[in-house]
């Protein structure tokens, strides 16, 4: 698998922004996945599904934190993109980048 510049250094810091949570409820999970897509044109897309499980309650949050602006921030500089969904079972964060 080719990579872009970068990204493999940058994603580790992508993903561990969101593990405060877990010491916070002893059964709270997060189940990673990834996948390889093709993208627009002739763009391979690498993308990540953080998803959480037996937390405490999500809320849809009043203001960016300092975390999703990050992730947000640096996906988009890779030339990918960063959702988040607040569920209230669970933050549900995806991450697409190229490779």
């Amino acid at each position: 698998m080719r990579s872009s510049e970068g990204l493999l250094g940058r994603l580790p810091l992508l993903l561990r922004r969101r593990h405060g949570w877990l010491p916070s409820v002893p059964d709270g999970r997060v189940r990673l996945s990834w996948r390889i897509e093709e993208g627009d044109g002739d763009r391979t897309m690498l993308i990540t599904e953080w998803r959480e499980e037996n937390g405490p309650t999500v809320r849809q949050p009043t203001r960016r934190g300092y975390g999703t602006e990050l992730i947000t921030t640096t996906a988009k500089h890779l030339g990918g993109s960063a959702e988040q969904r607040f569920d209230p079972r669970g933050l549900i964060a995806t991450v697409k980048l190229p490779i």
